[in-house]
């Protein structure tokens, strides 16, 4: 029988980190040499010793549980204590385990039920290091078993057209072969896990976990740098609903803005009229690498970040109005004056926002 070298990452804040419901924990100790805890089974003189312990070595319980499952299994099982975020997991295993990125996945699986606080910018740094090739994927396609909130784990896994697409499922797909494994009910949780706080408000008695796995591809769908890729496909989902050129008209300045969107868009024969939702990984790799072209042309165009002019251009509107100047303020946007004069209605005011609309009639 293949035996693999697990990274088991235990859940730490509220859950806890042996809140793994007993289906999983199941699955896990069949293929992997350890032992699964849960602290309803402690003798009652543990919880006695942590409750007299009063010194300033006074050990969480949590900590003496995993102290505990580390002594019960010598020699198979070993507990490094830190924060999954910083933790350096090139650094964890022996160097015979690396592996050439075109072969098969290593014998090193990272296997993580990870609080719904820290899974999504977790699993956006981790598919950096795999778009680099670094972290814990120094020793090849090492692949990832993970848990999100159920919501999460279906827009990762979410196909072209389904209403749960996002800019998740871009960014995973692009880099790895991703399979919504199975669900796993909010009961089987002690306690109940919380929701995420996207979804917070809604009326939902138990939360769902989705369990997710993730085999890095030998070769990604899109061939551009990680922040080029994450920044064309931020801007095209941040407007959900609309139109895609709504969102891709963002990765340029105002001042060139209708052009150079027309010009992406017909460079990548992507249809402007789309959803983001509606938009292929082929779609994004071309508008992807017509986006690289256009920076390449302009140096400057990368680091363009259309919330900073934004803010600008606010700031100089209020700062002009403070000064009593009711000059020309043609530079403002009409979303960035404030001040609506005394002969000017409100609806007049939001004519001019309506008049900006139906700006790619002529597509």
């Amino acid at each position: 029988m293949r035996m693999y070298t697990k990274w088991a990452l235990g859940q730490a804040g509220s859950q806890g980190p042996f809140s793994m419901p007993m289906s999983l924990s199941f699955w896990w100790w069949k293929r992997t040499p350890g032992l699964f805890l849960d602290y309803r089974f402690v003798s009652s003189d543990v919880l006695l010793f942590e409750d007299t312990a009063k010194s300033s070595w006074k050990m969480d319980l949590k900590d003496k549980f995993i102290l505990m499952l580390s002594d019960a299994a010598p020699g198979k099982l070993r507990i490094v204590h830190g924060d999954v975020l910083t933790f350096k997991l090139e650094k964890a295993f022996p160097e015979s385990l690396k592996r050439h990125w075109e072969d098969d996945p290593p014998n090193v699986h990272i296997i993580g039920n990870l609080p719904f606080s820290v899974s999504t910018p977790l699993i956006v740094k981790w598919l950096e290091h795999v778009s680099c090739r670094d972290g814990p994927f120094v020793y090849g396609r090492t692949p990832m078993t993970l848990t999100f909130q159920k919501e999460v784990a279906e827009r990762l896994a979410a196909t072209t057209g389904s209403k749960q697409r996002s800019r998740l499922s871009i960014m995973a797909q692009y880099l790895c072969h991703v399979e919504h494994v199975f669900t796993i009910p909010g009961r089987a949780f002690v306690p109940k896990p919380e929701l995420q706080p996207e979804f917070r408000g809604r009326e939902t008695l138990l939360v769902d976990v989705g369990v997710v796995r993730f085999t890095p591809l030998i070769q990604p769908r899109i061939e551009q740098p990680f922040k080029l890729v994450e920044k064309v496909v931020q801007n095209a989902f941040q407007f959900r609903r609309k139109y895609c050129y709504r969102g891709l008209g963002m990765l340029f300045p105002e001042a060139q803005r209708l052009e150079s969107t027309e010009r992406l868009l017909h460079l990548a024969d992507v249809e402007p009229t789309l959803r983001p939702r509606q938009l292929s990984i082929a779609h994004f790799r071309s508008l992807c690498d017509i986006y690289r072209r256009m920076c390449d042309g302009d140096p400057q165009l990368f680091a363009y970040d259309f919330r900073e002019e934004l803010r600008q251009s606010k700031h100089k509107c209020r700062h002009e109005e403070d000064r009593g100047e009711s000059g020309d303020l043609s530079h403002c946007r009409p979303q960035d004056v404030l001040h609506v004069s005394p002969g000017q209605s409100r609806d007049q005011f939001a004519g001019v926002k309506k008049s900006t609309r139906g700006i790619f009639s002529s597509f």
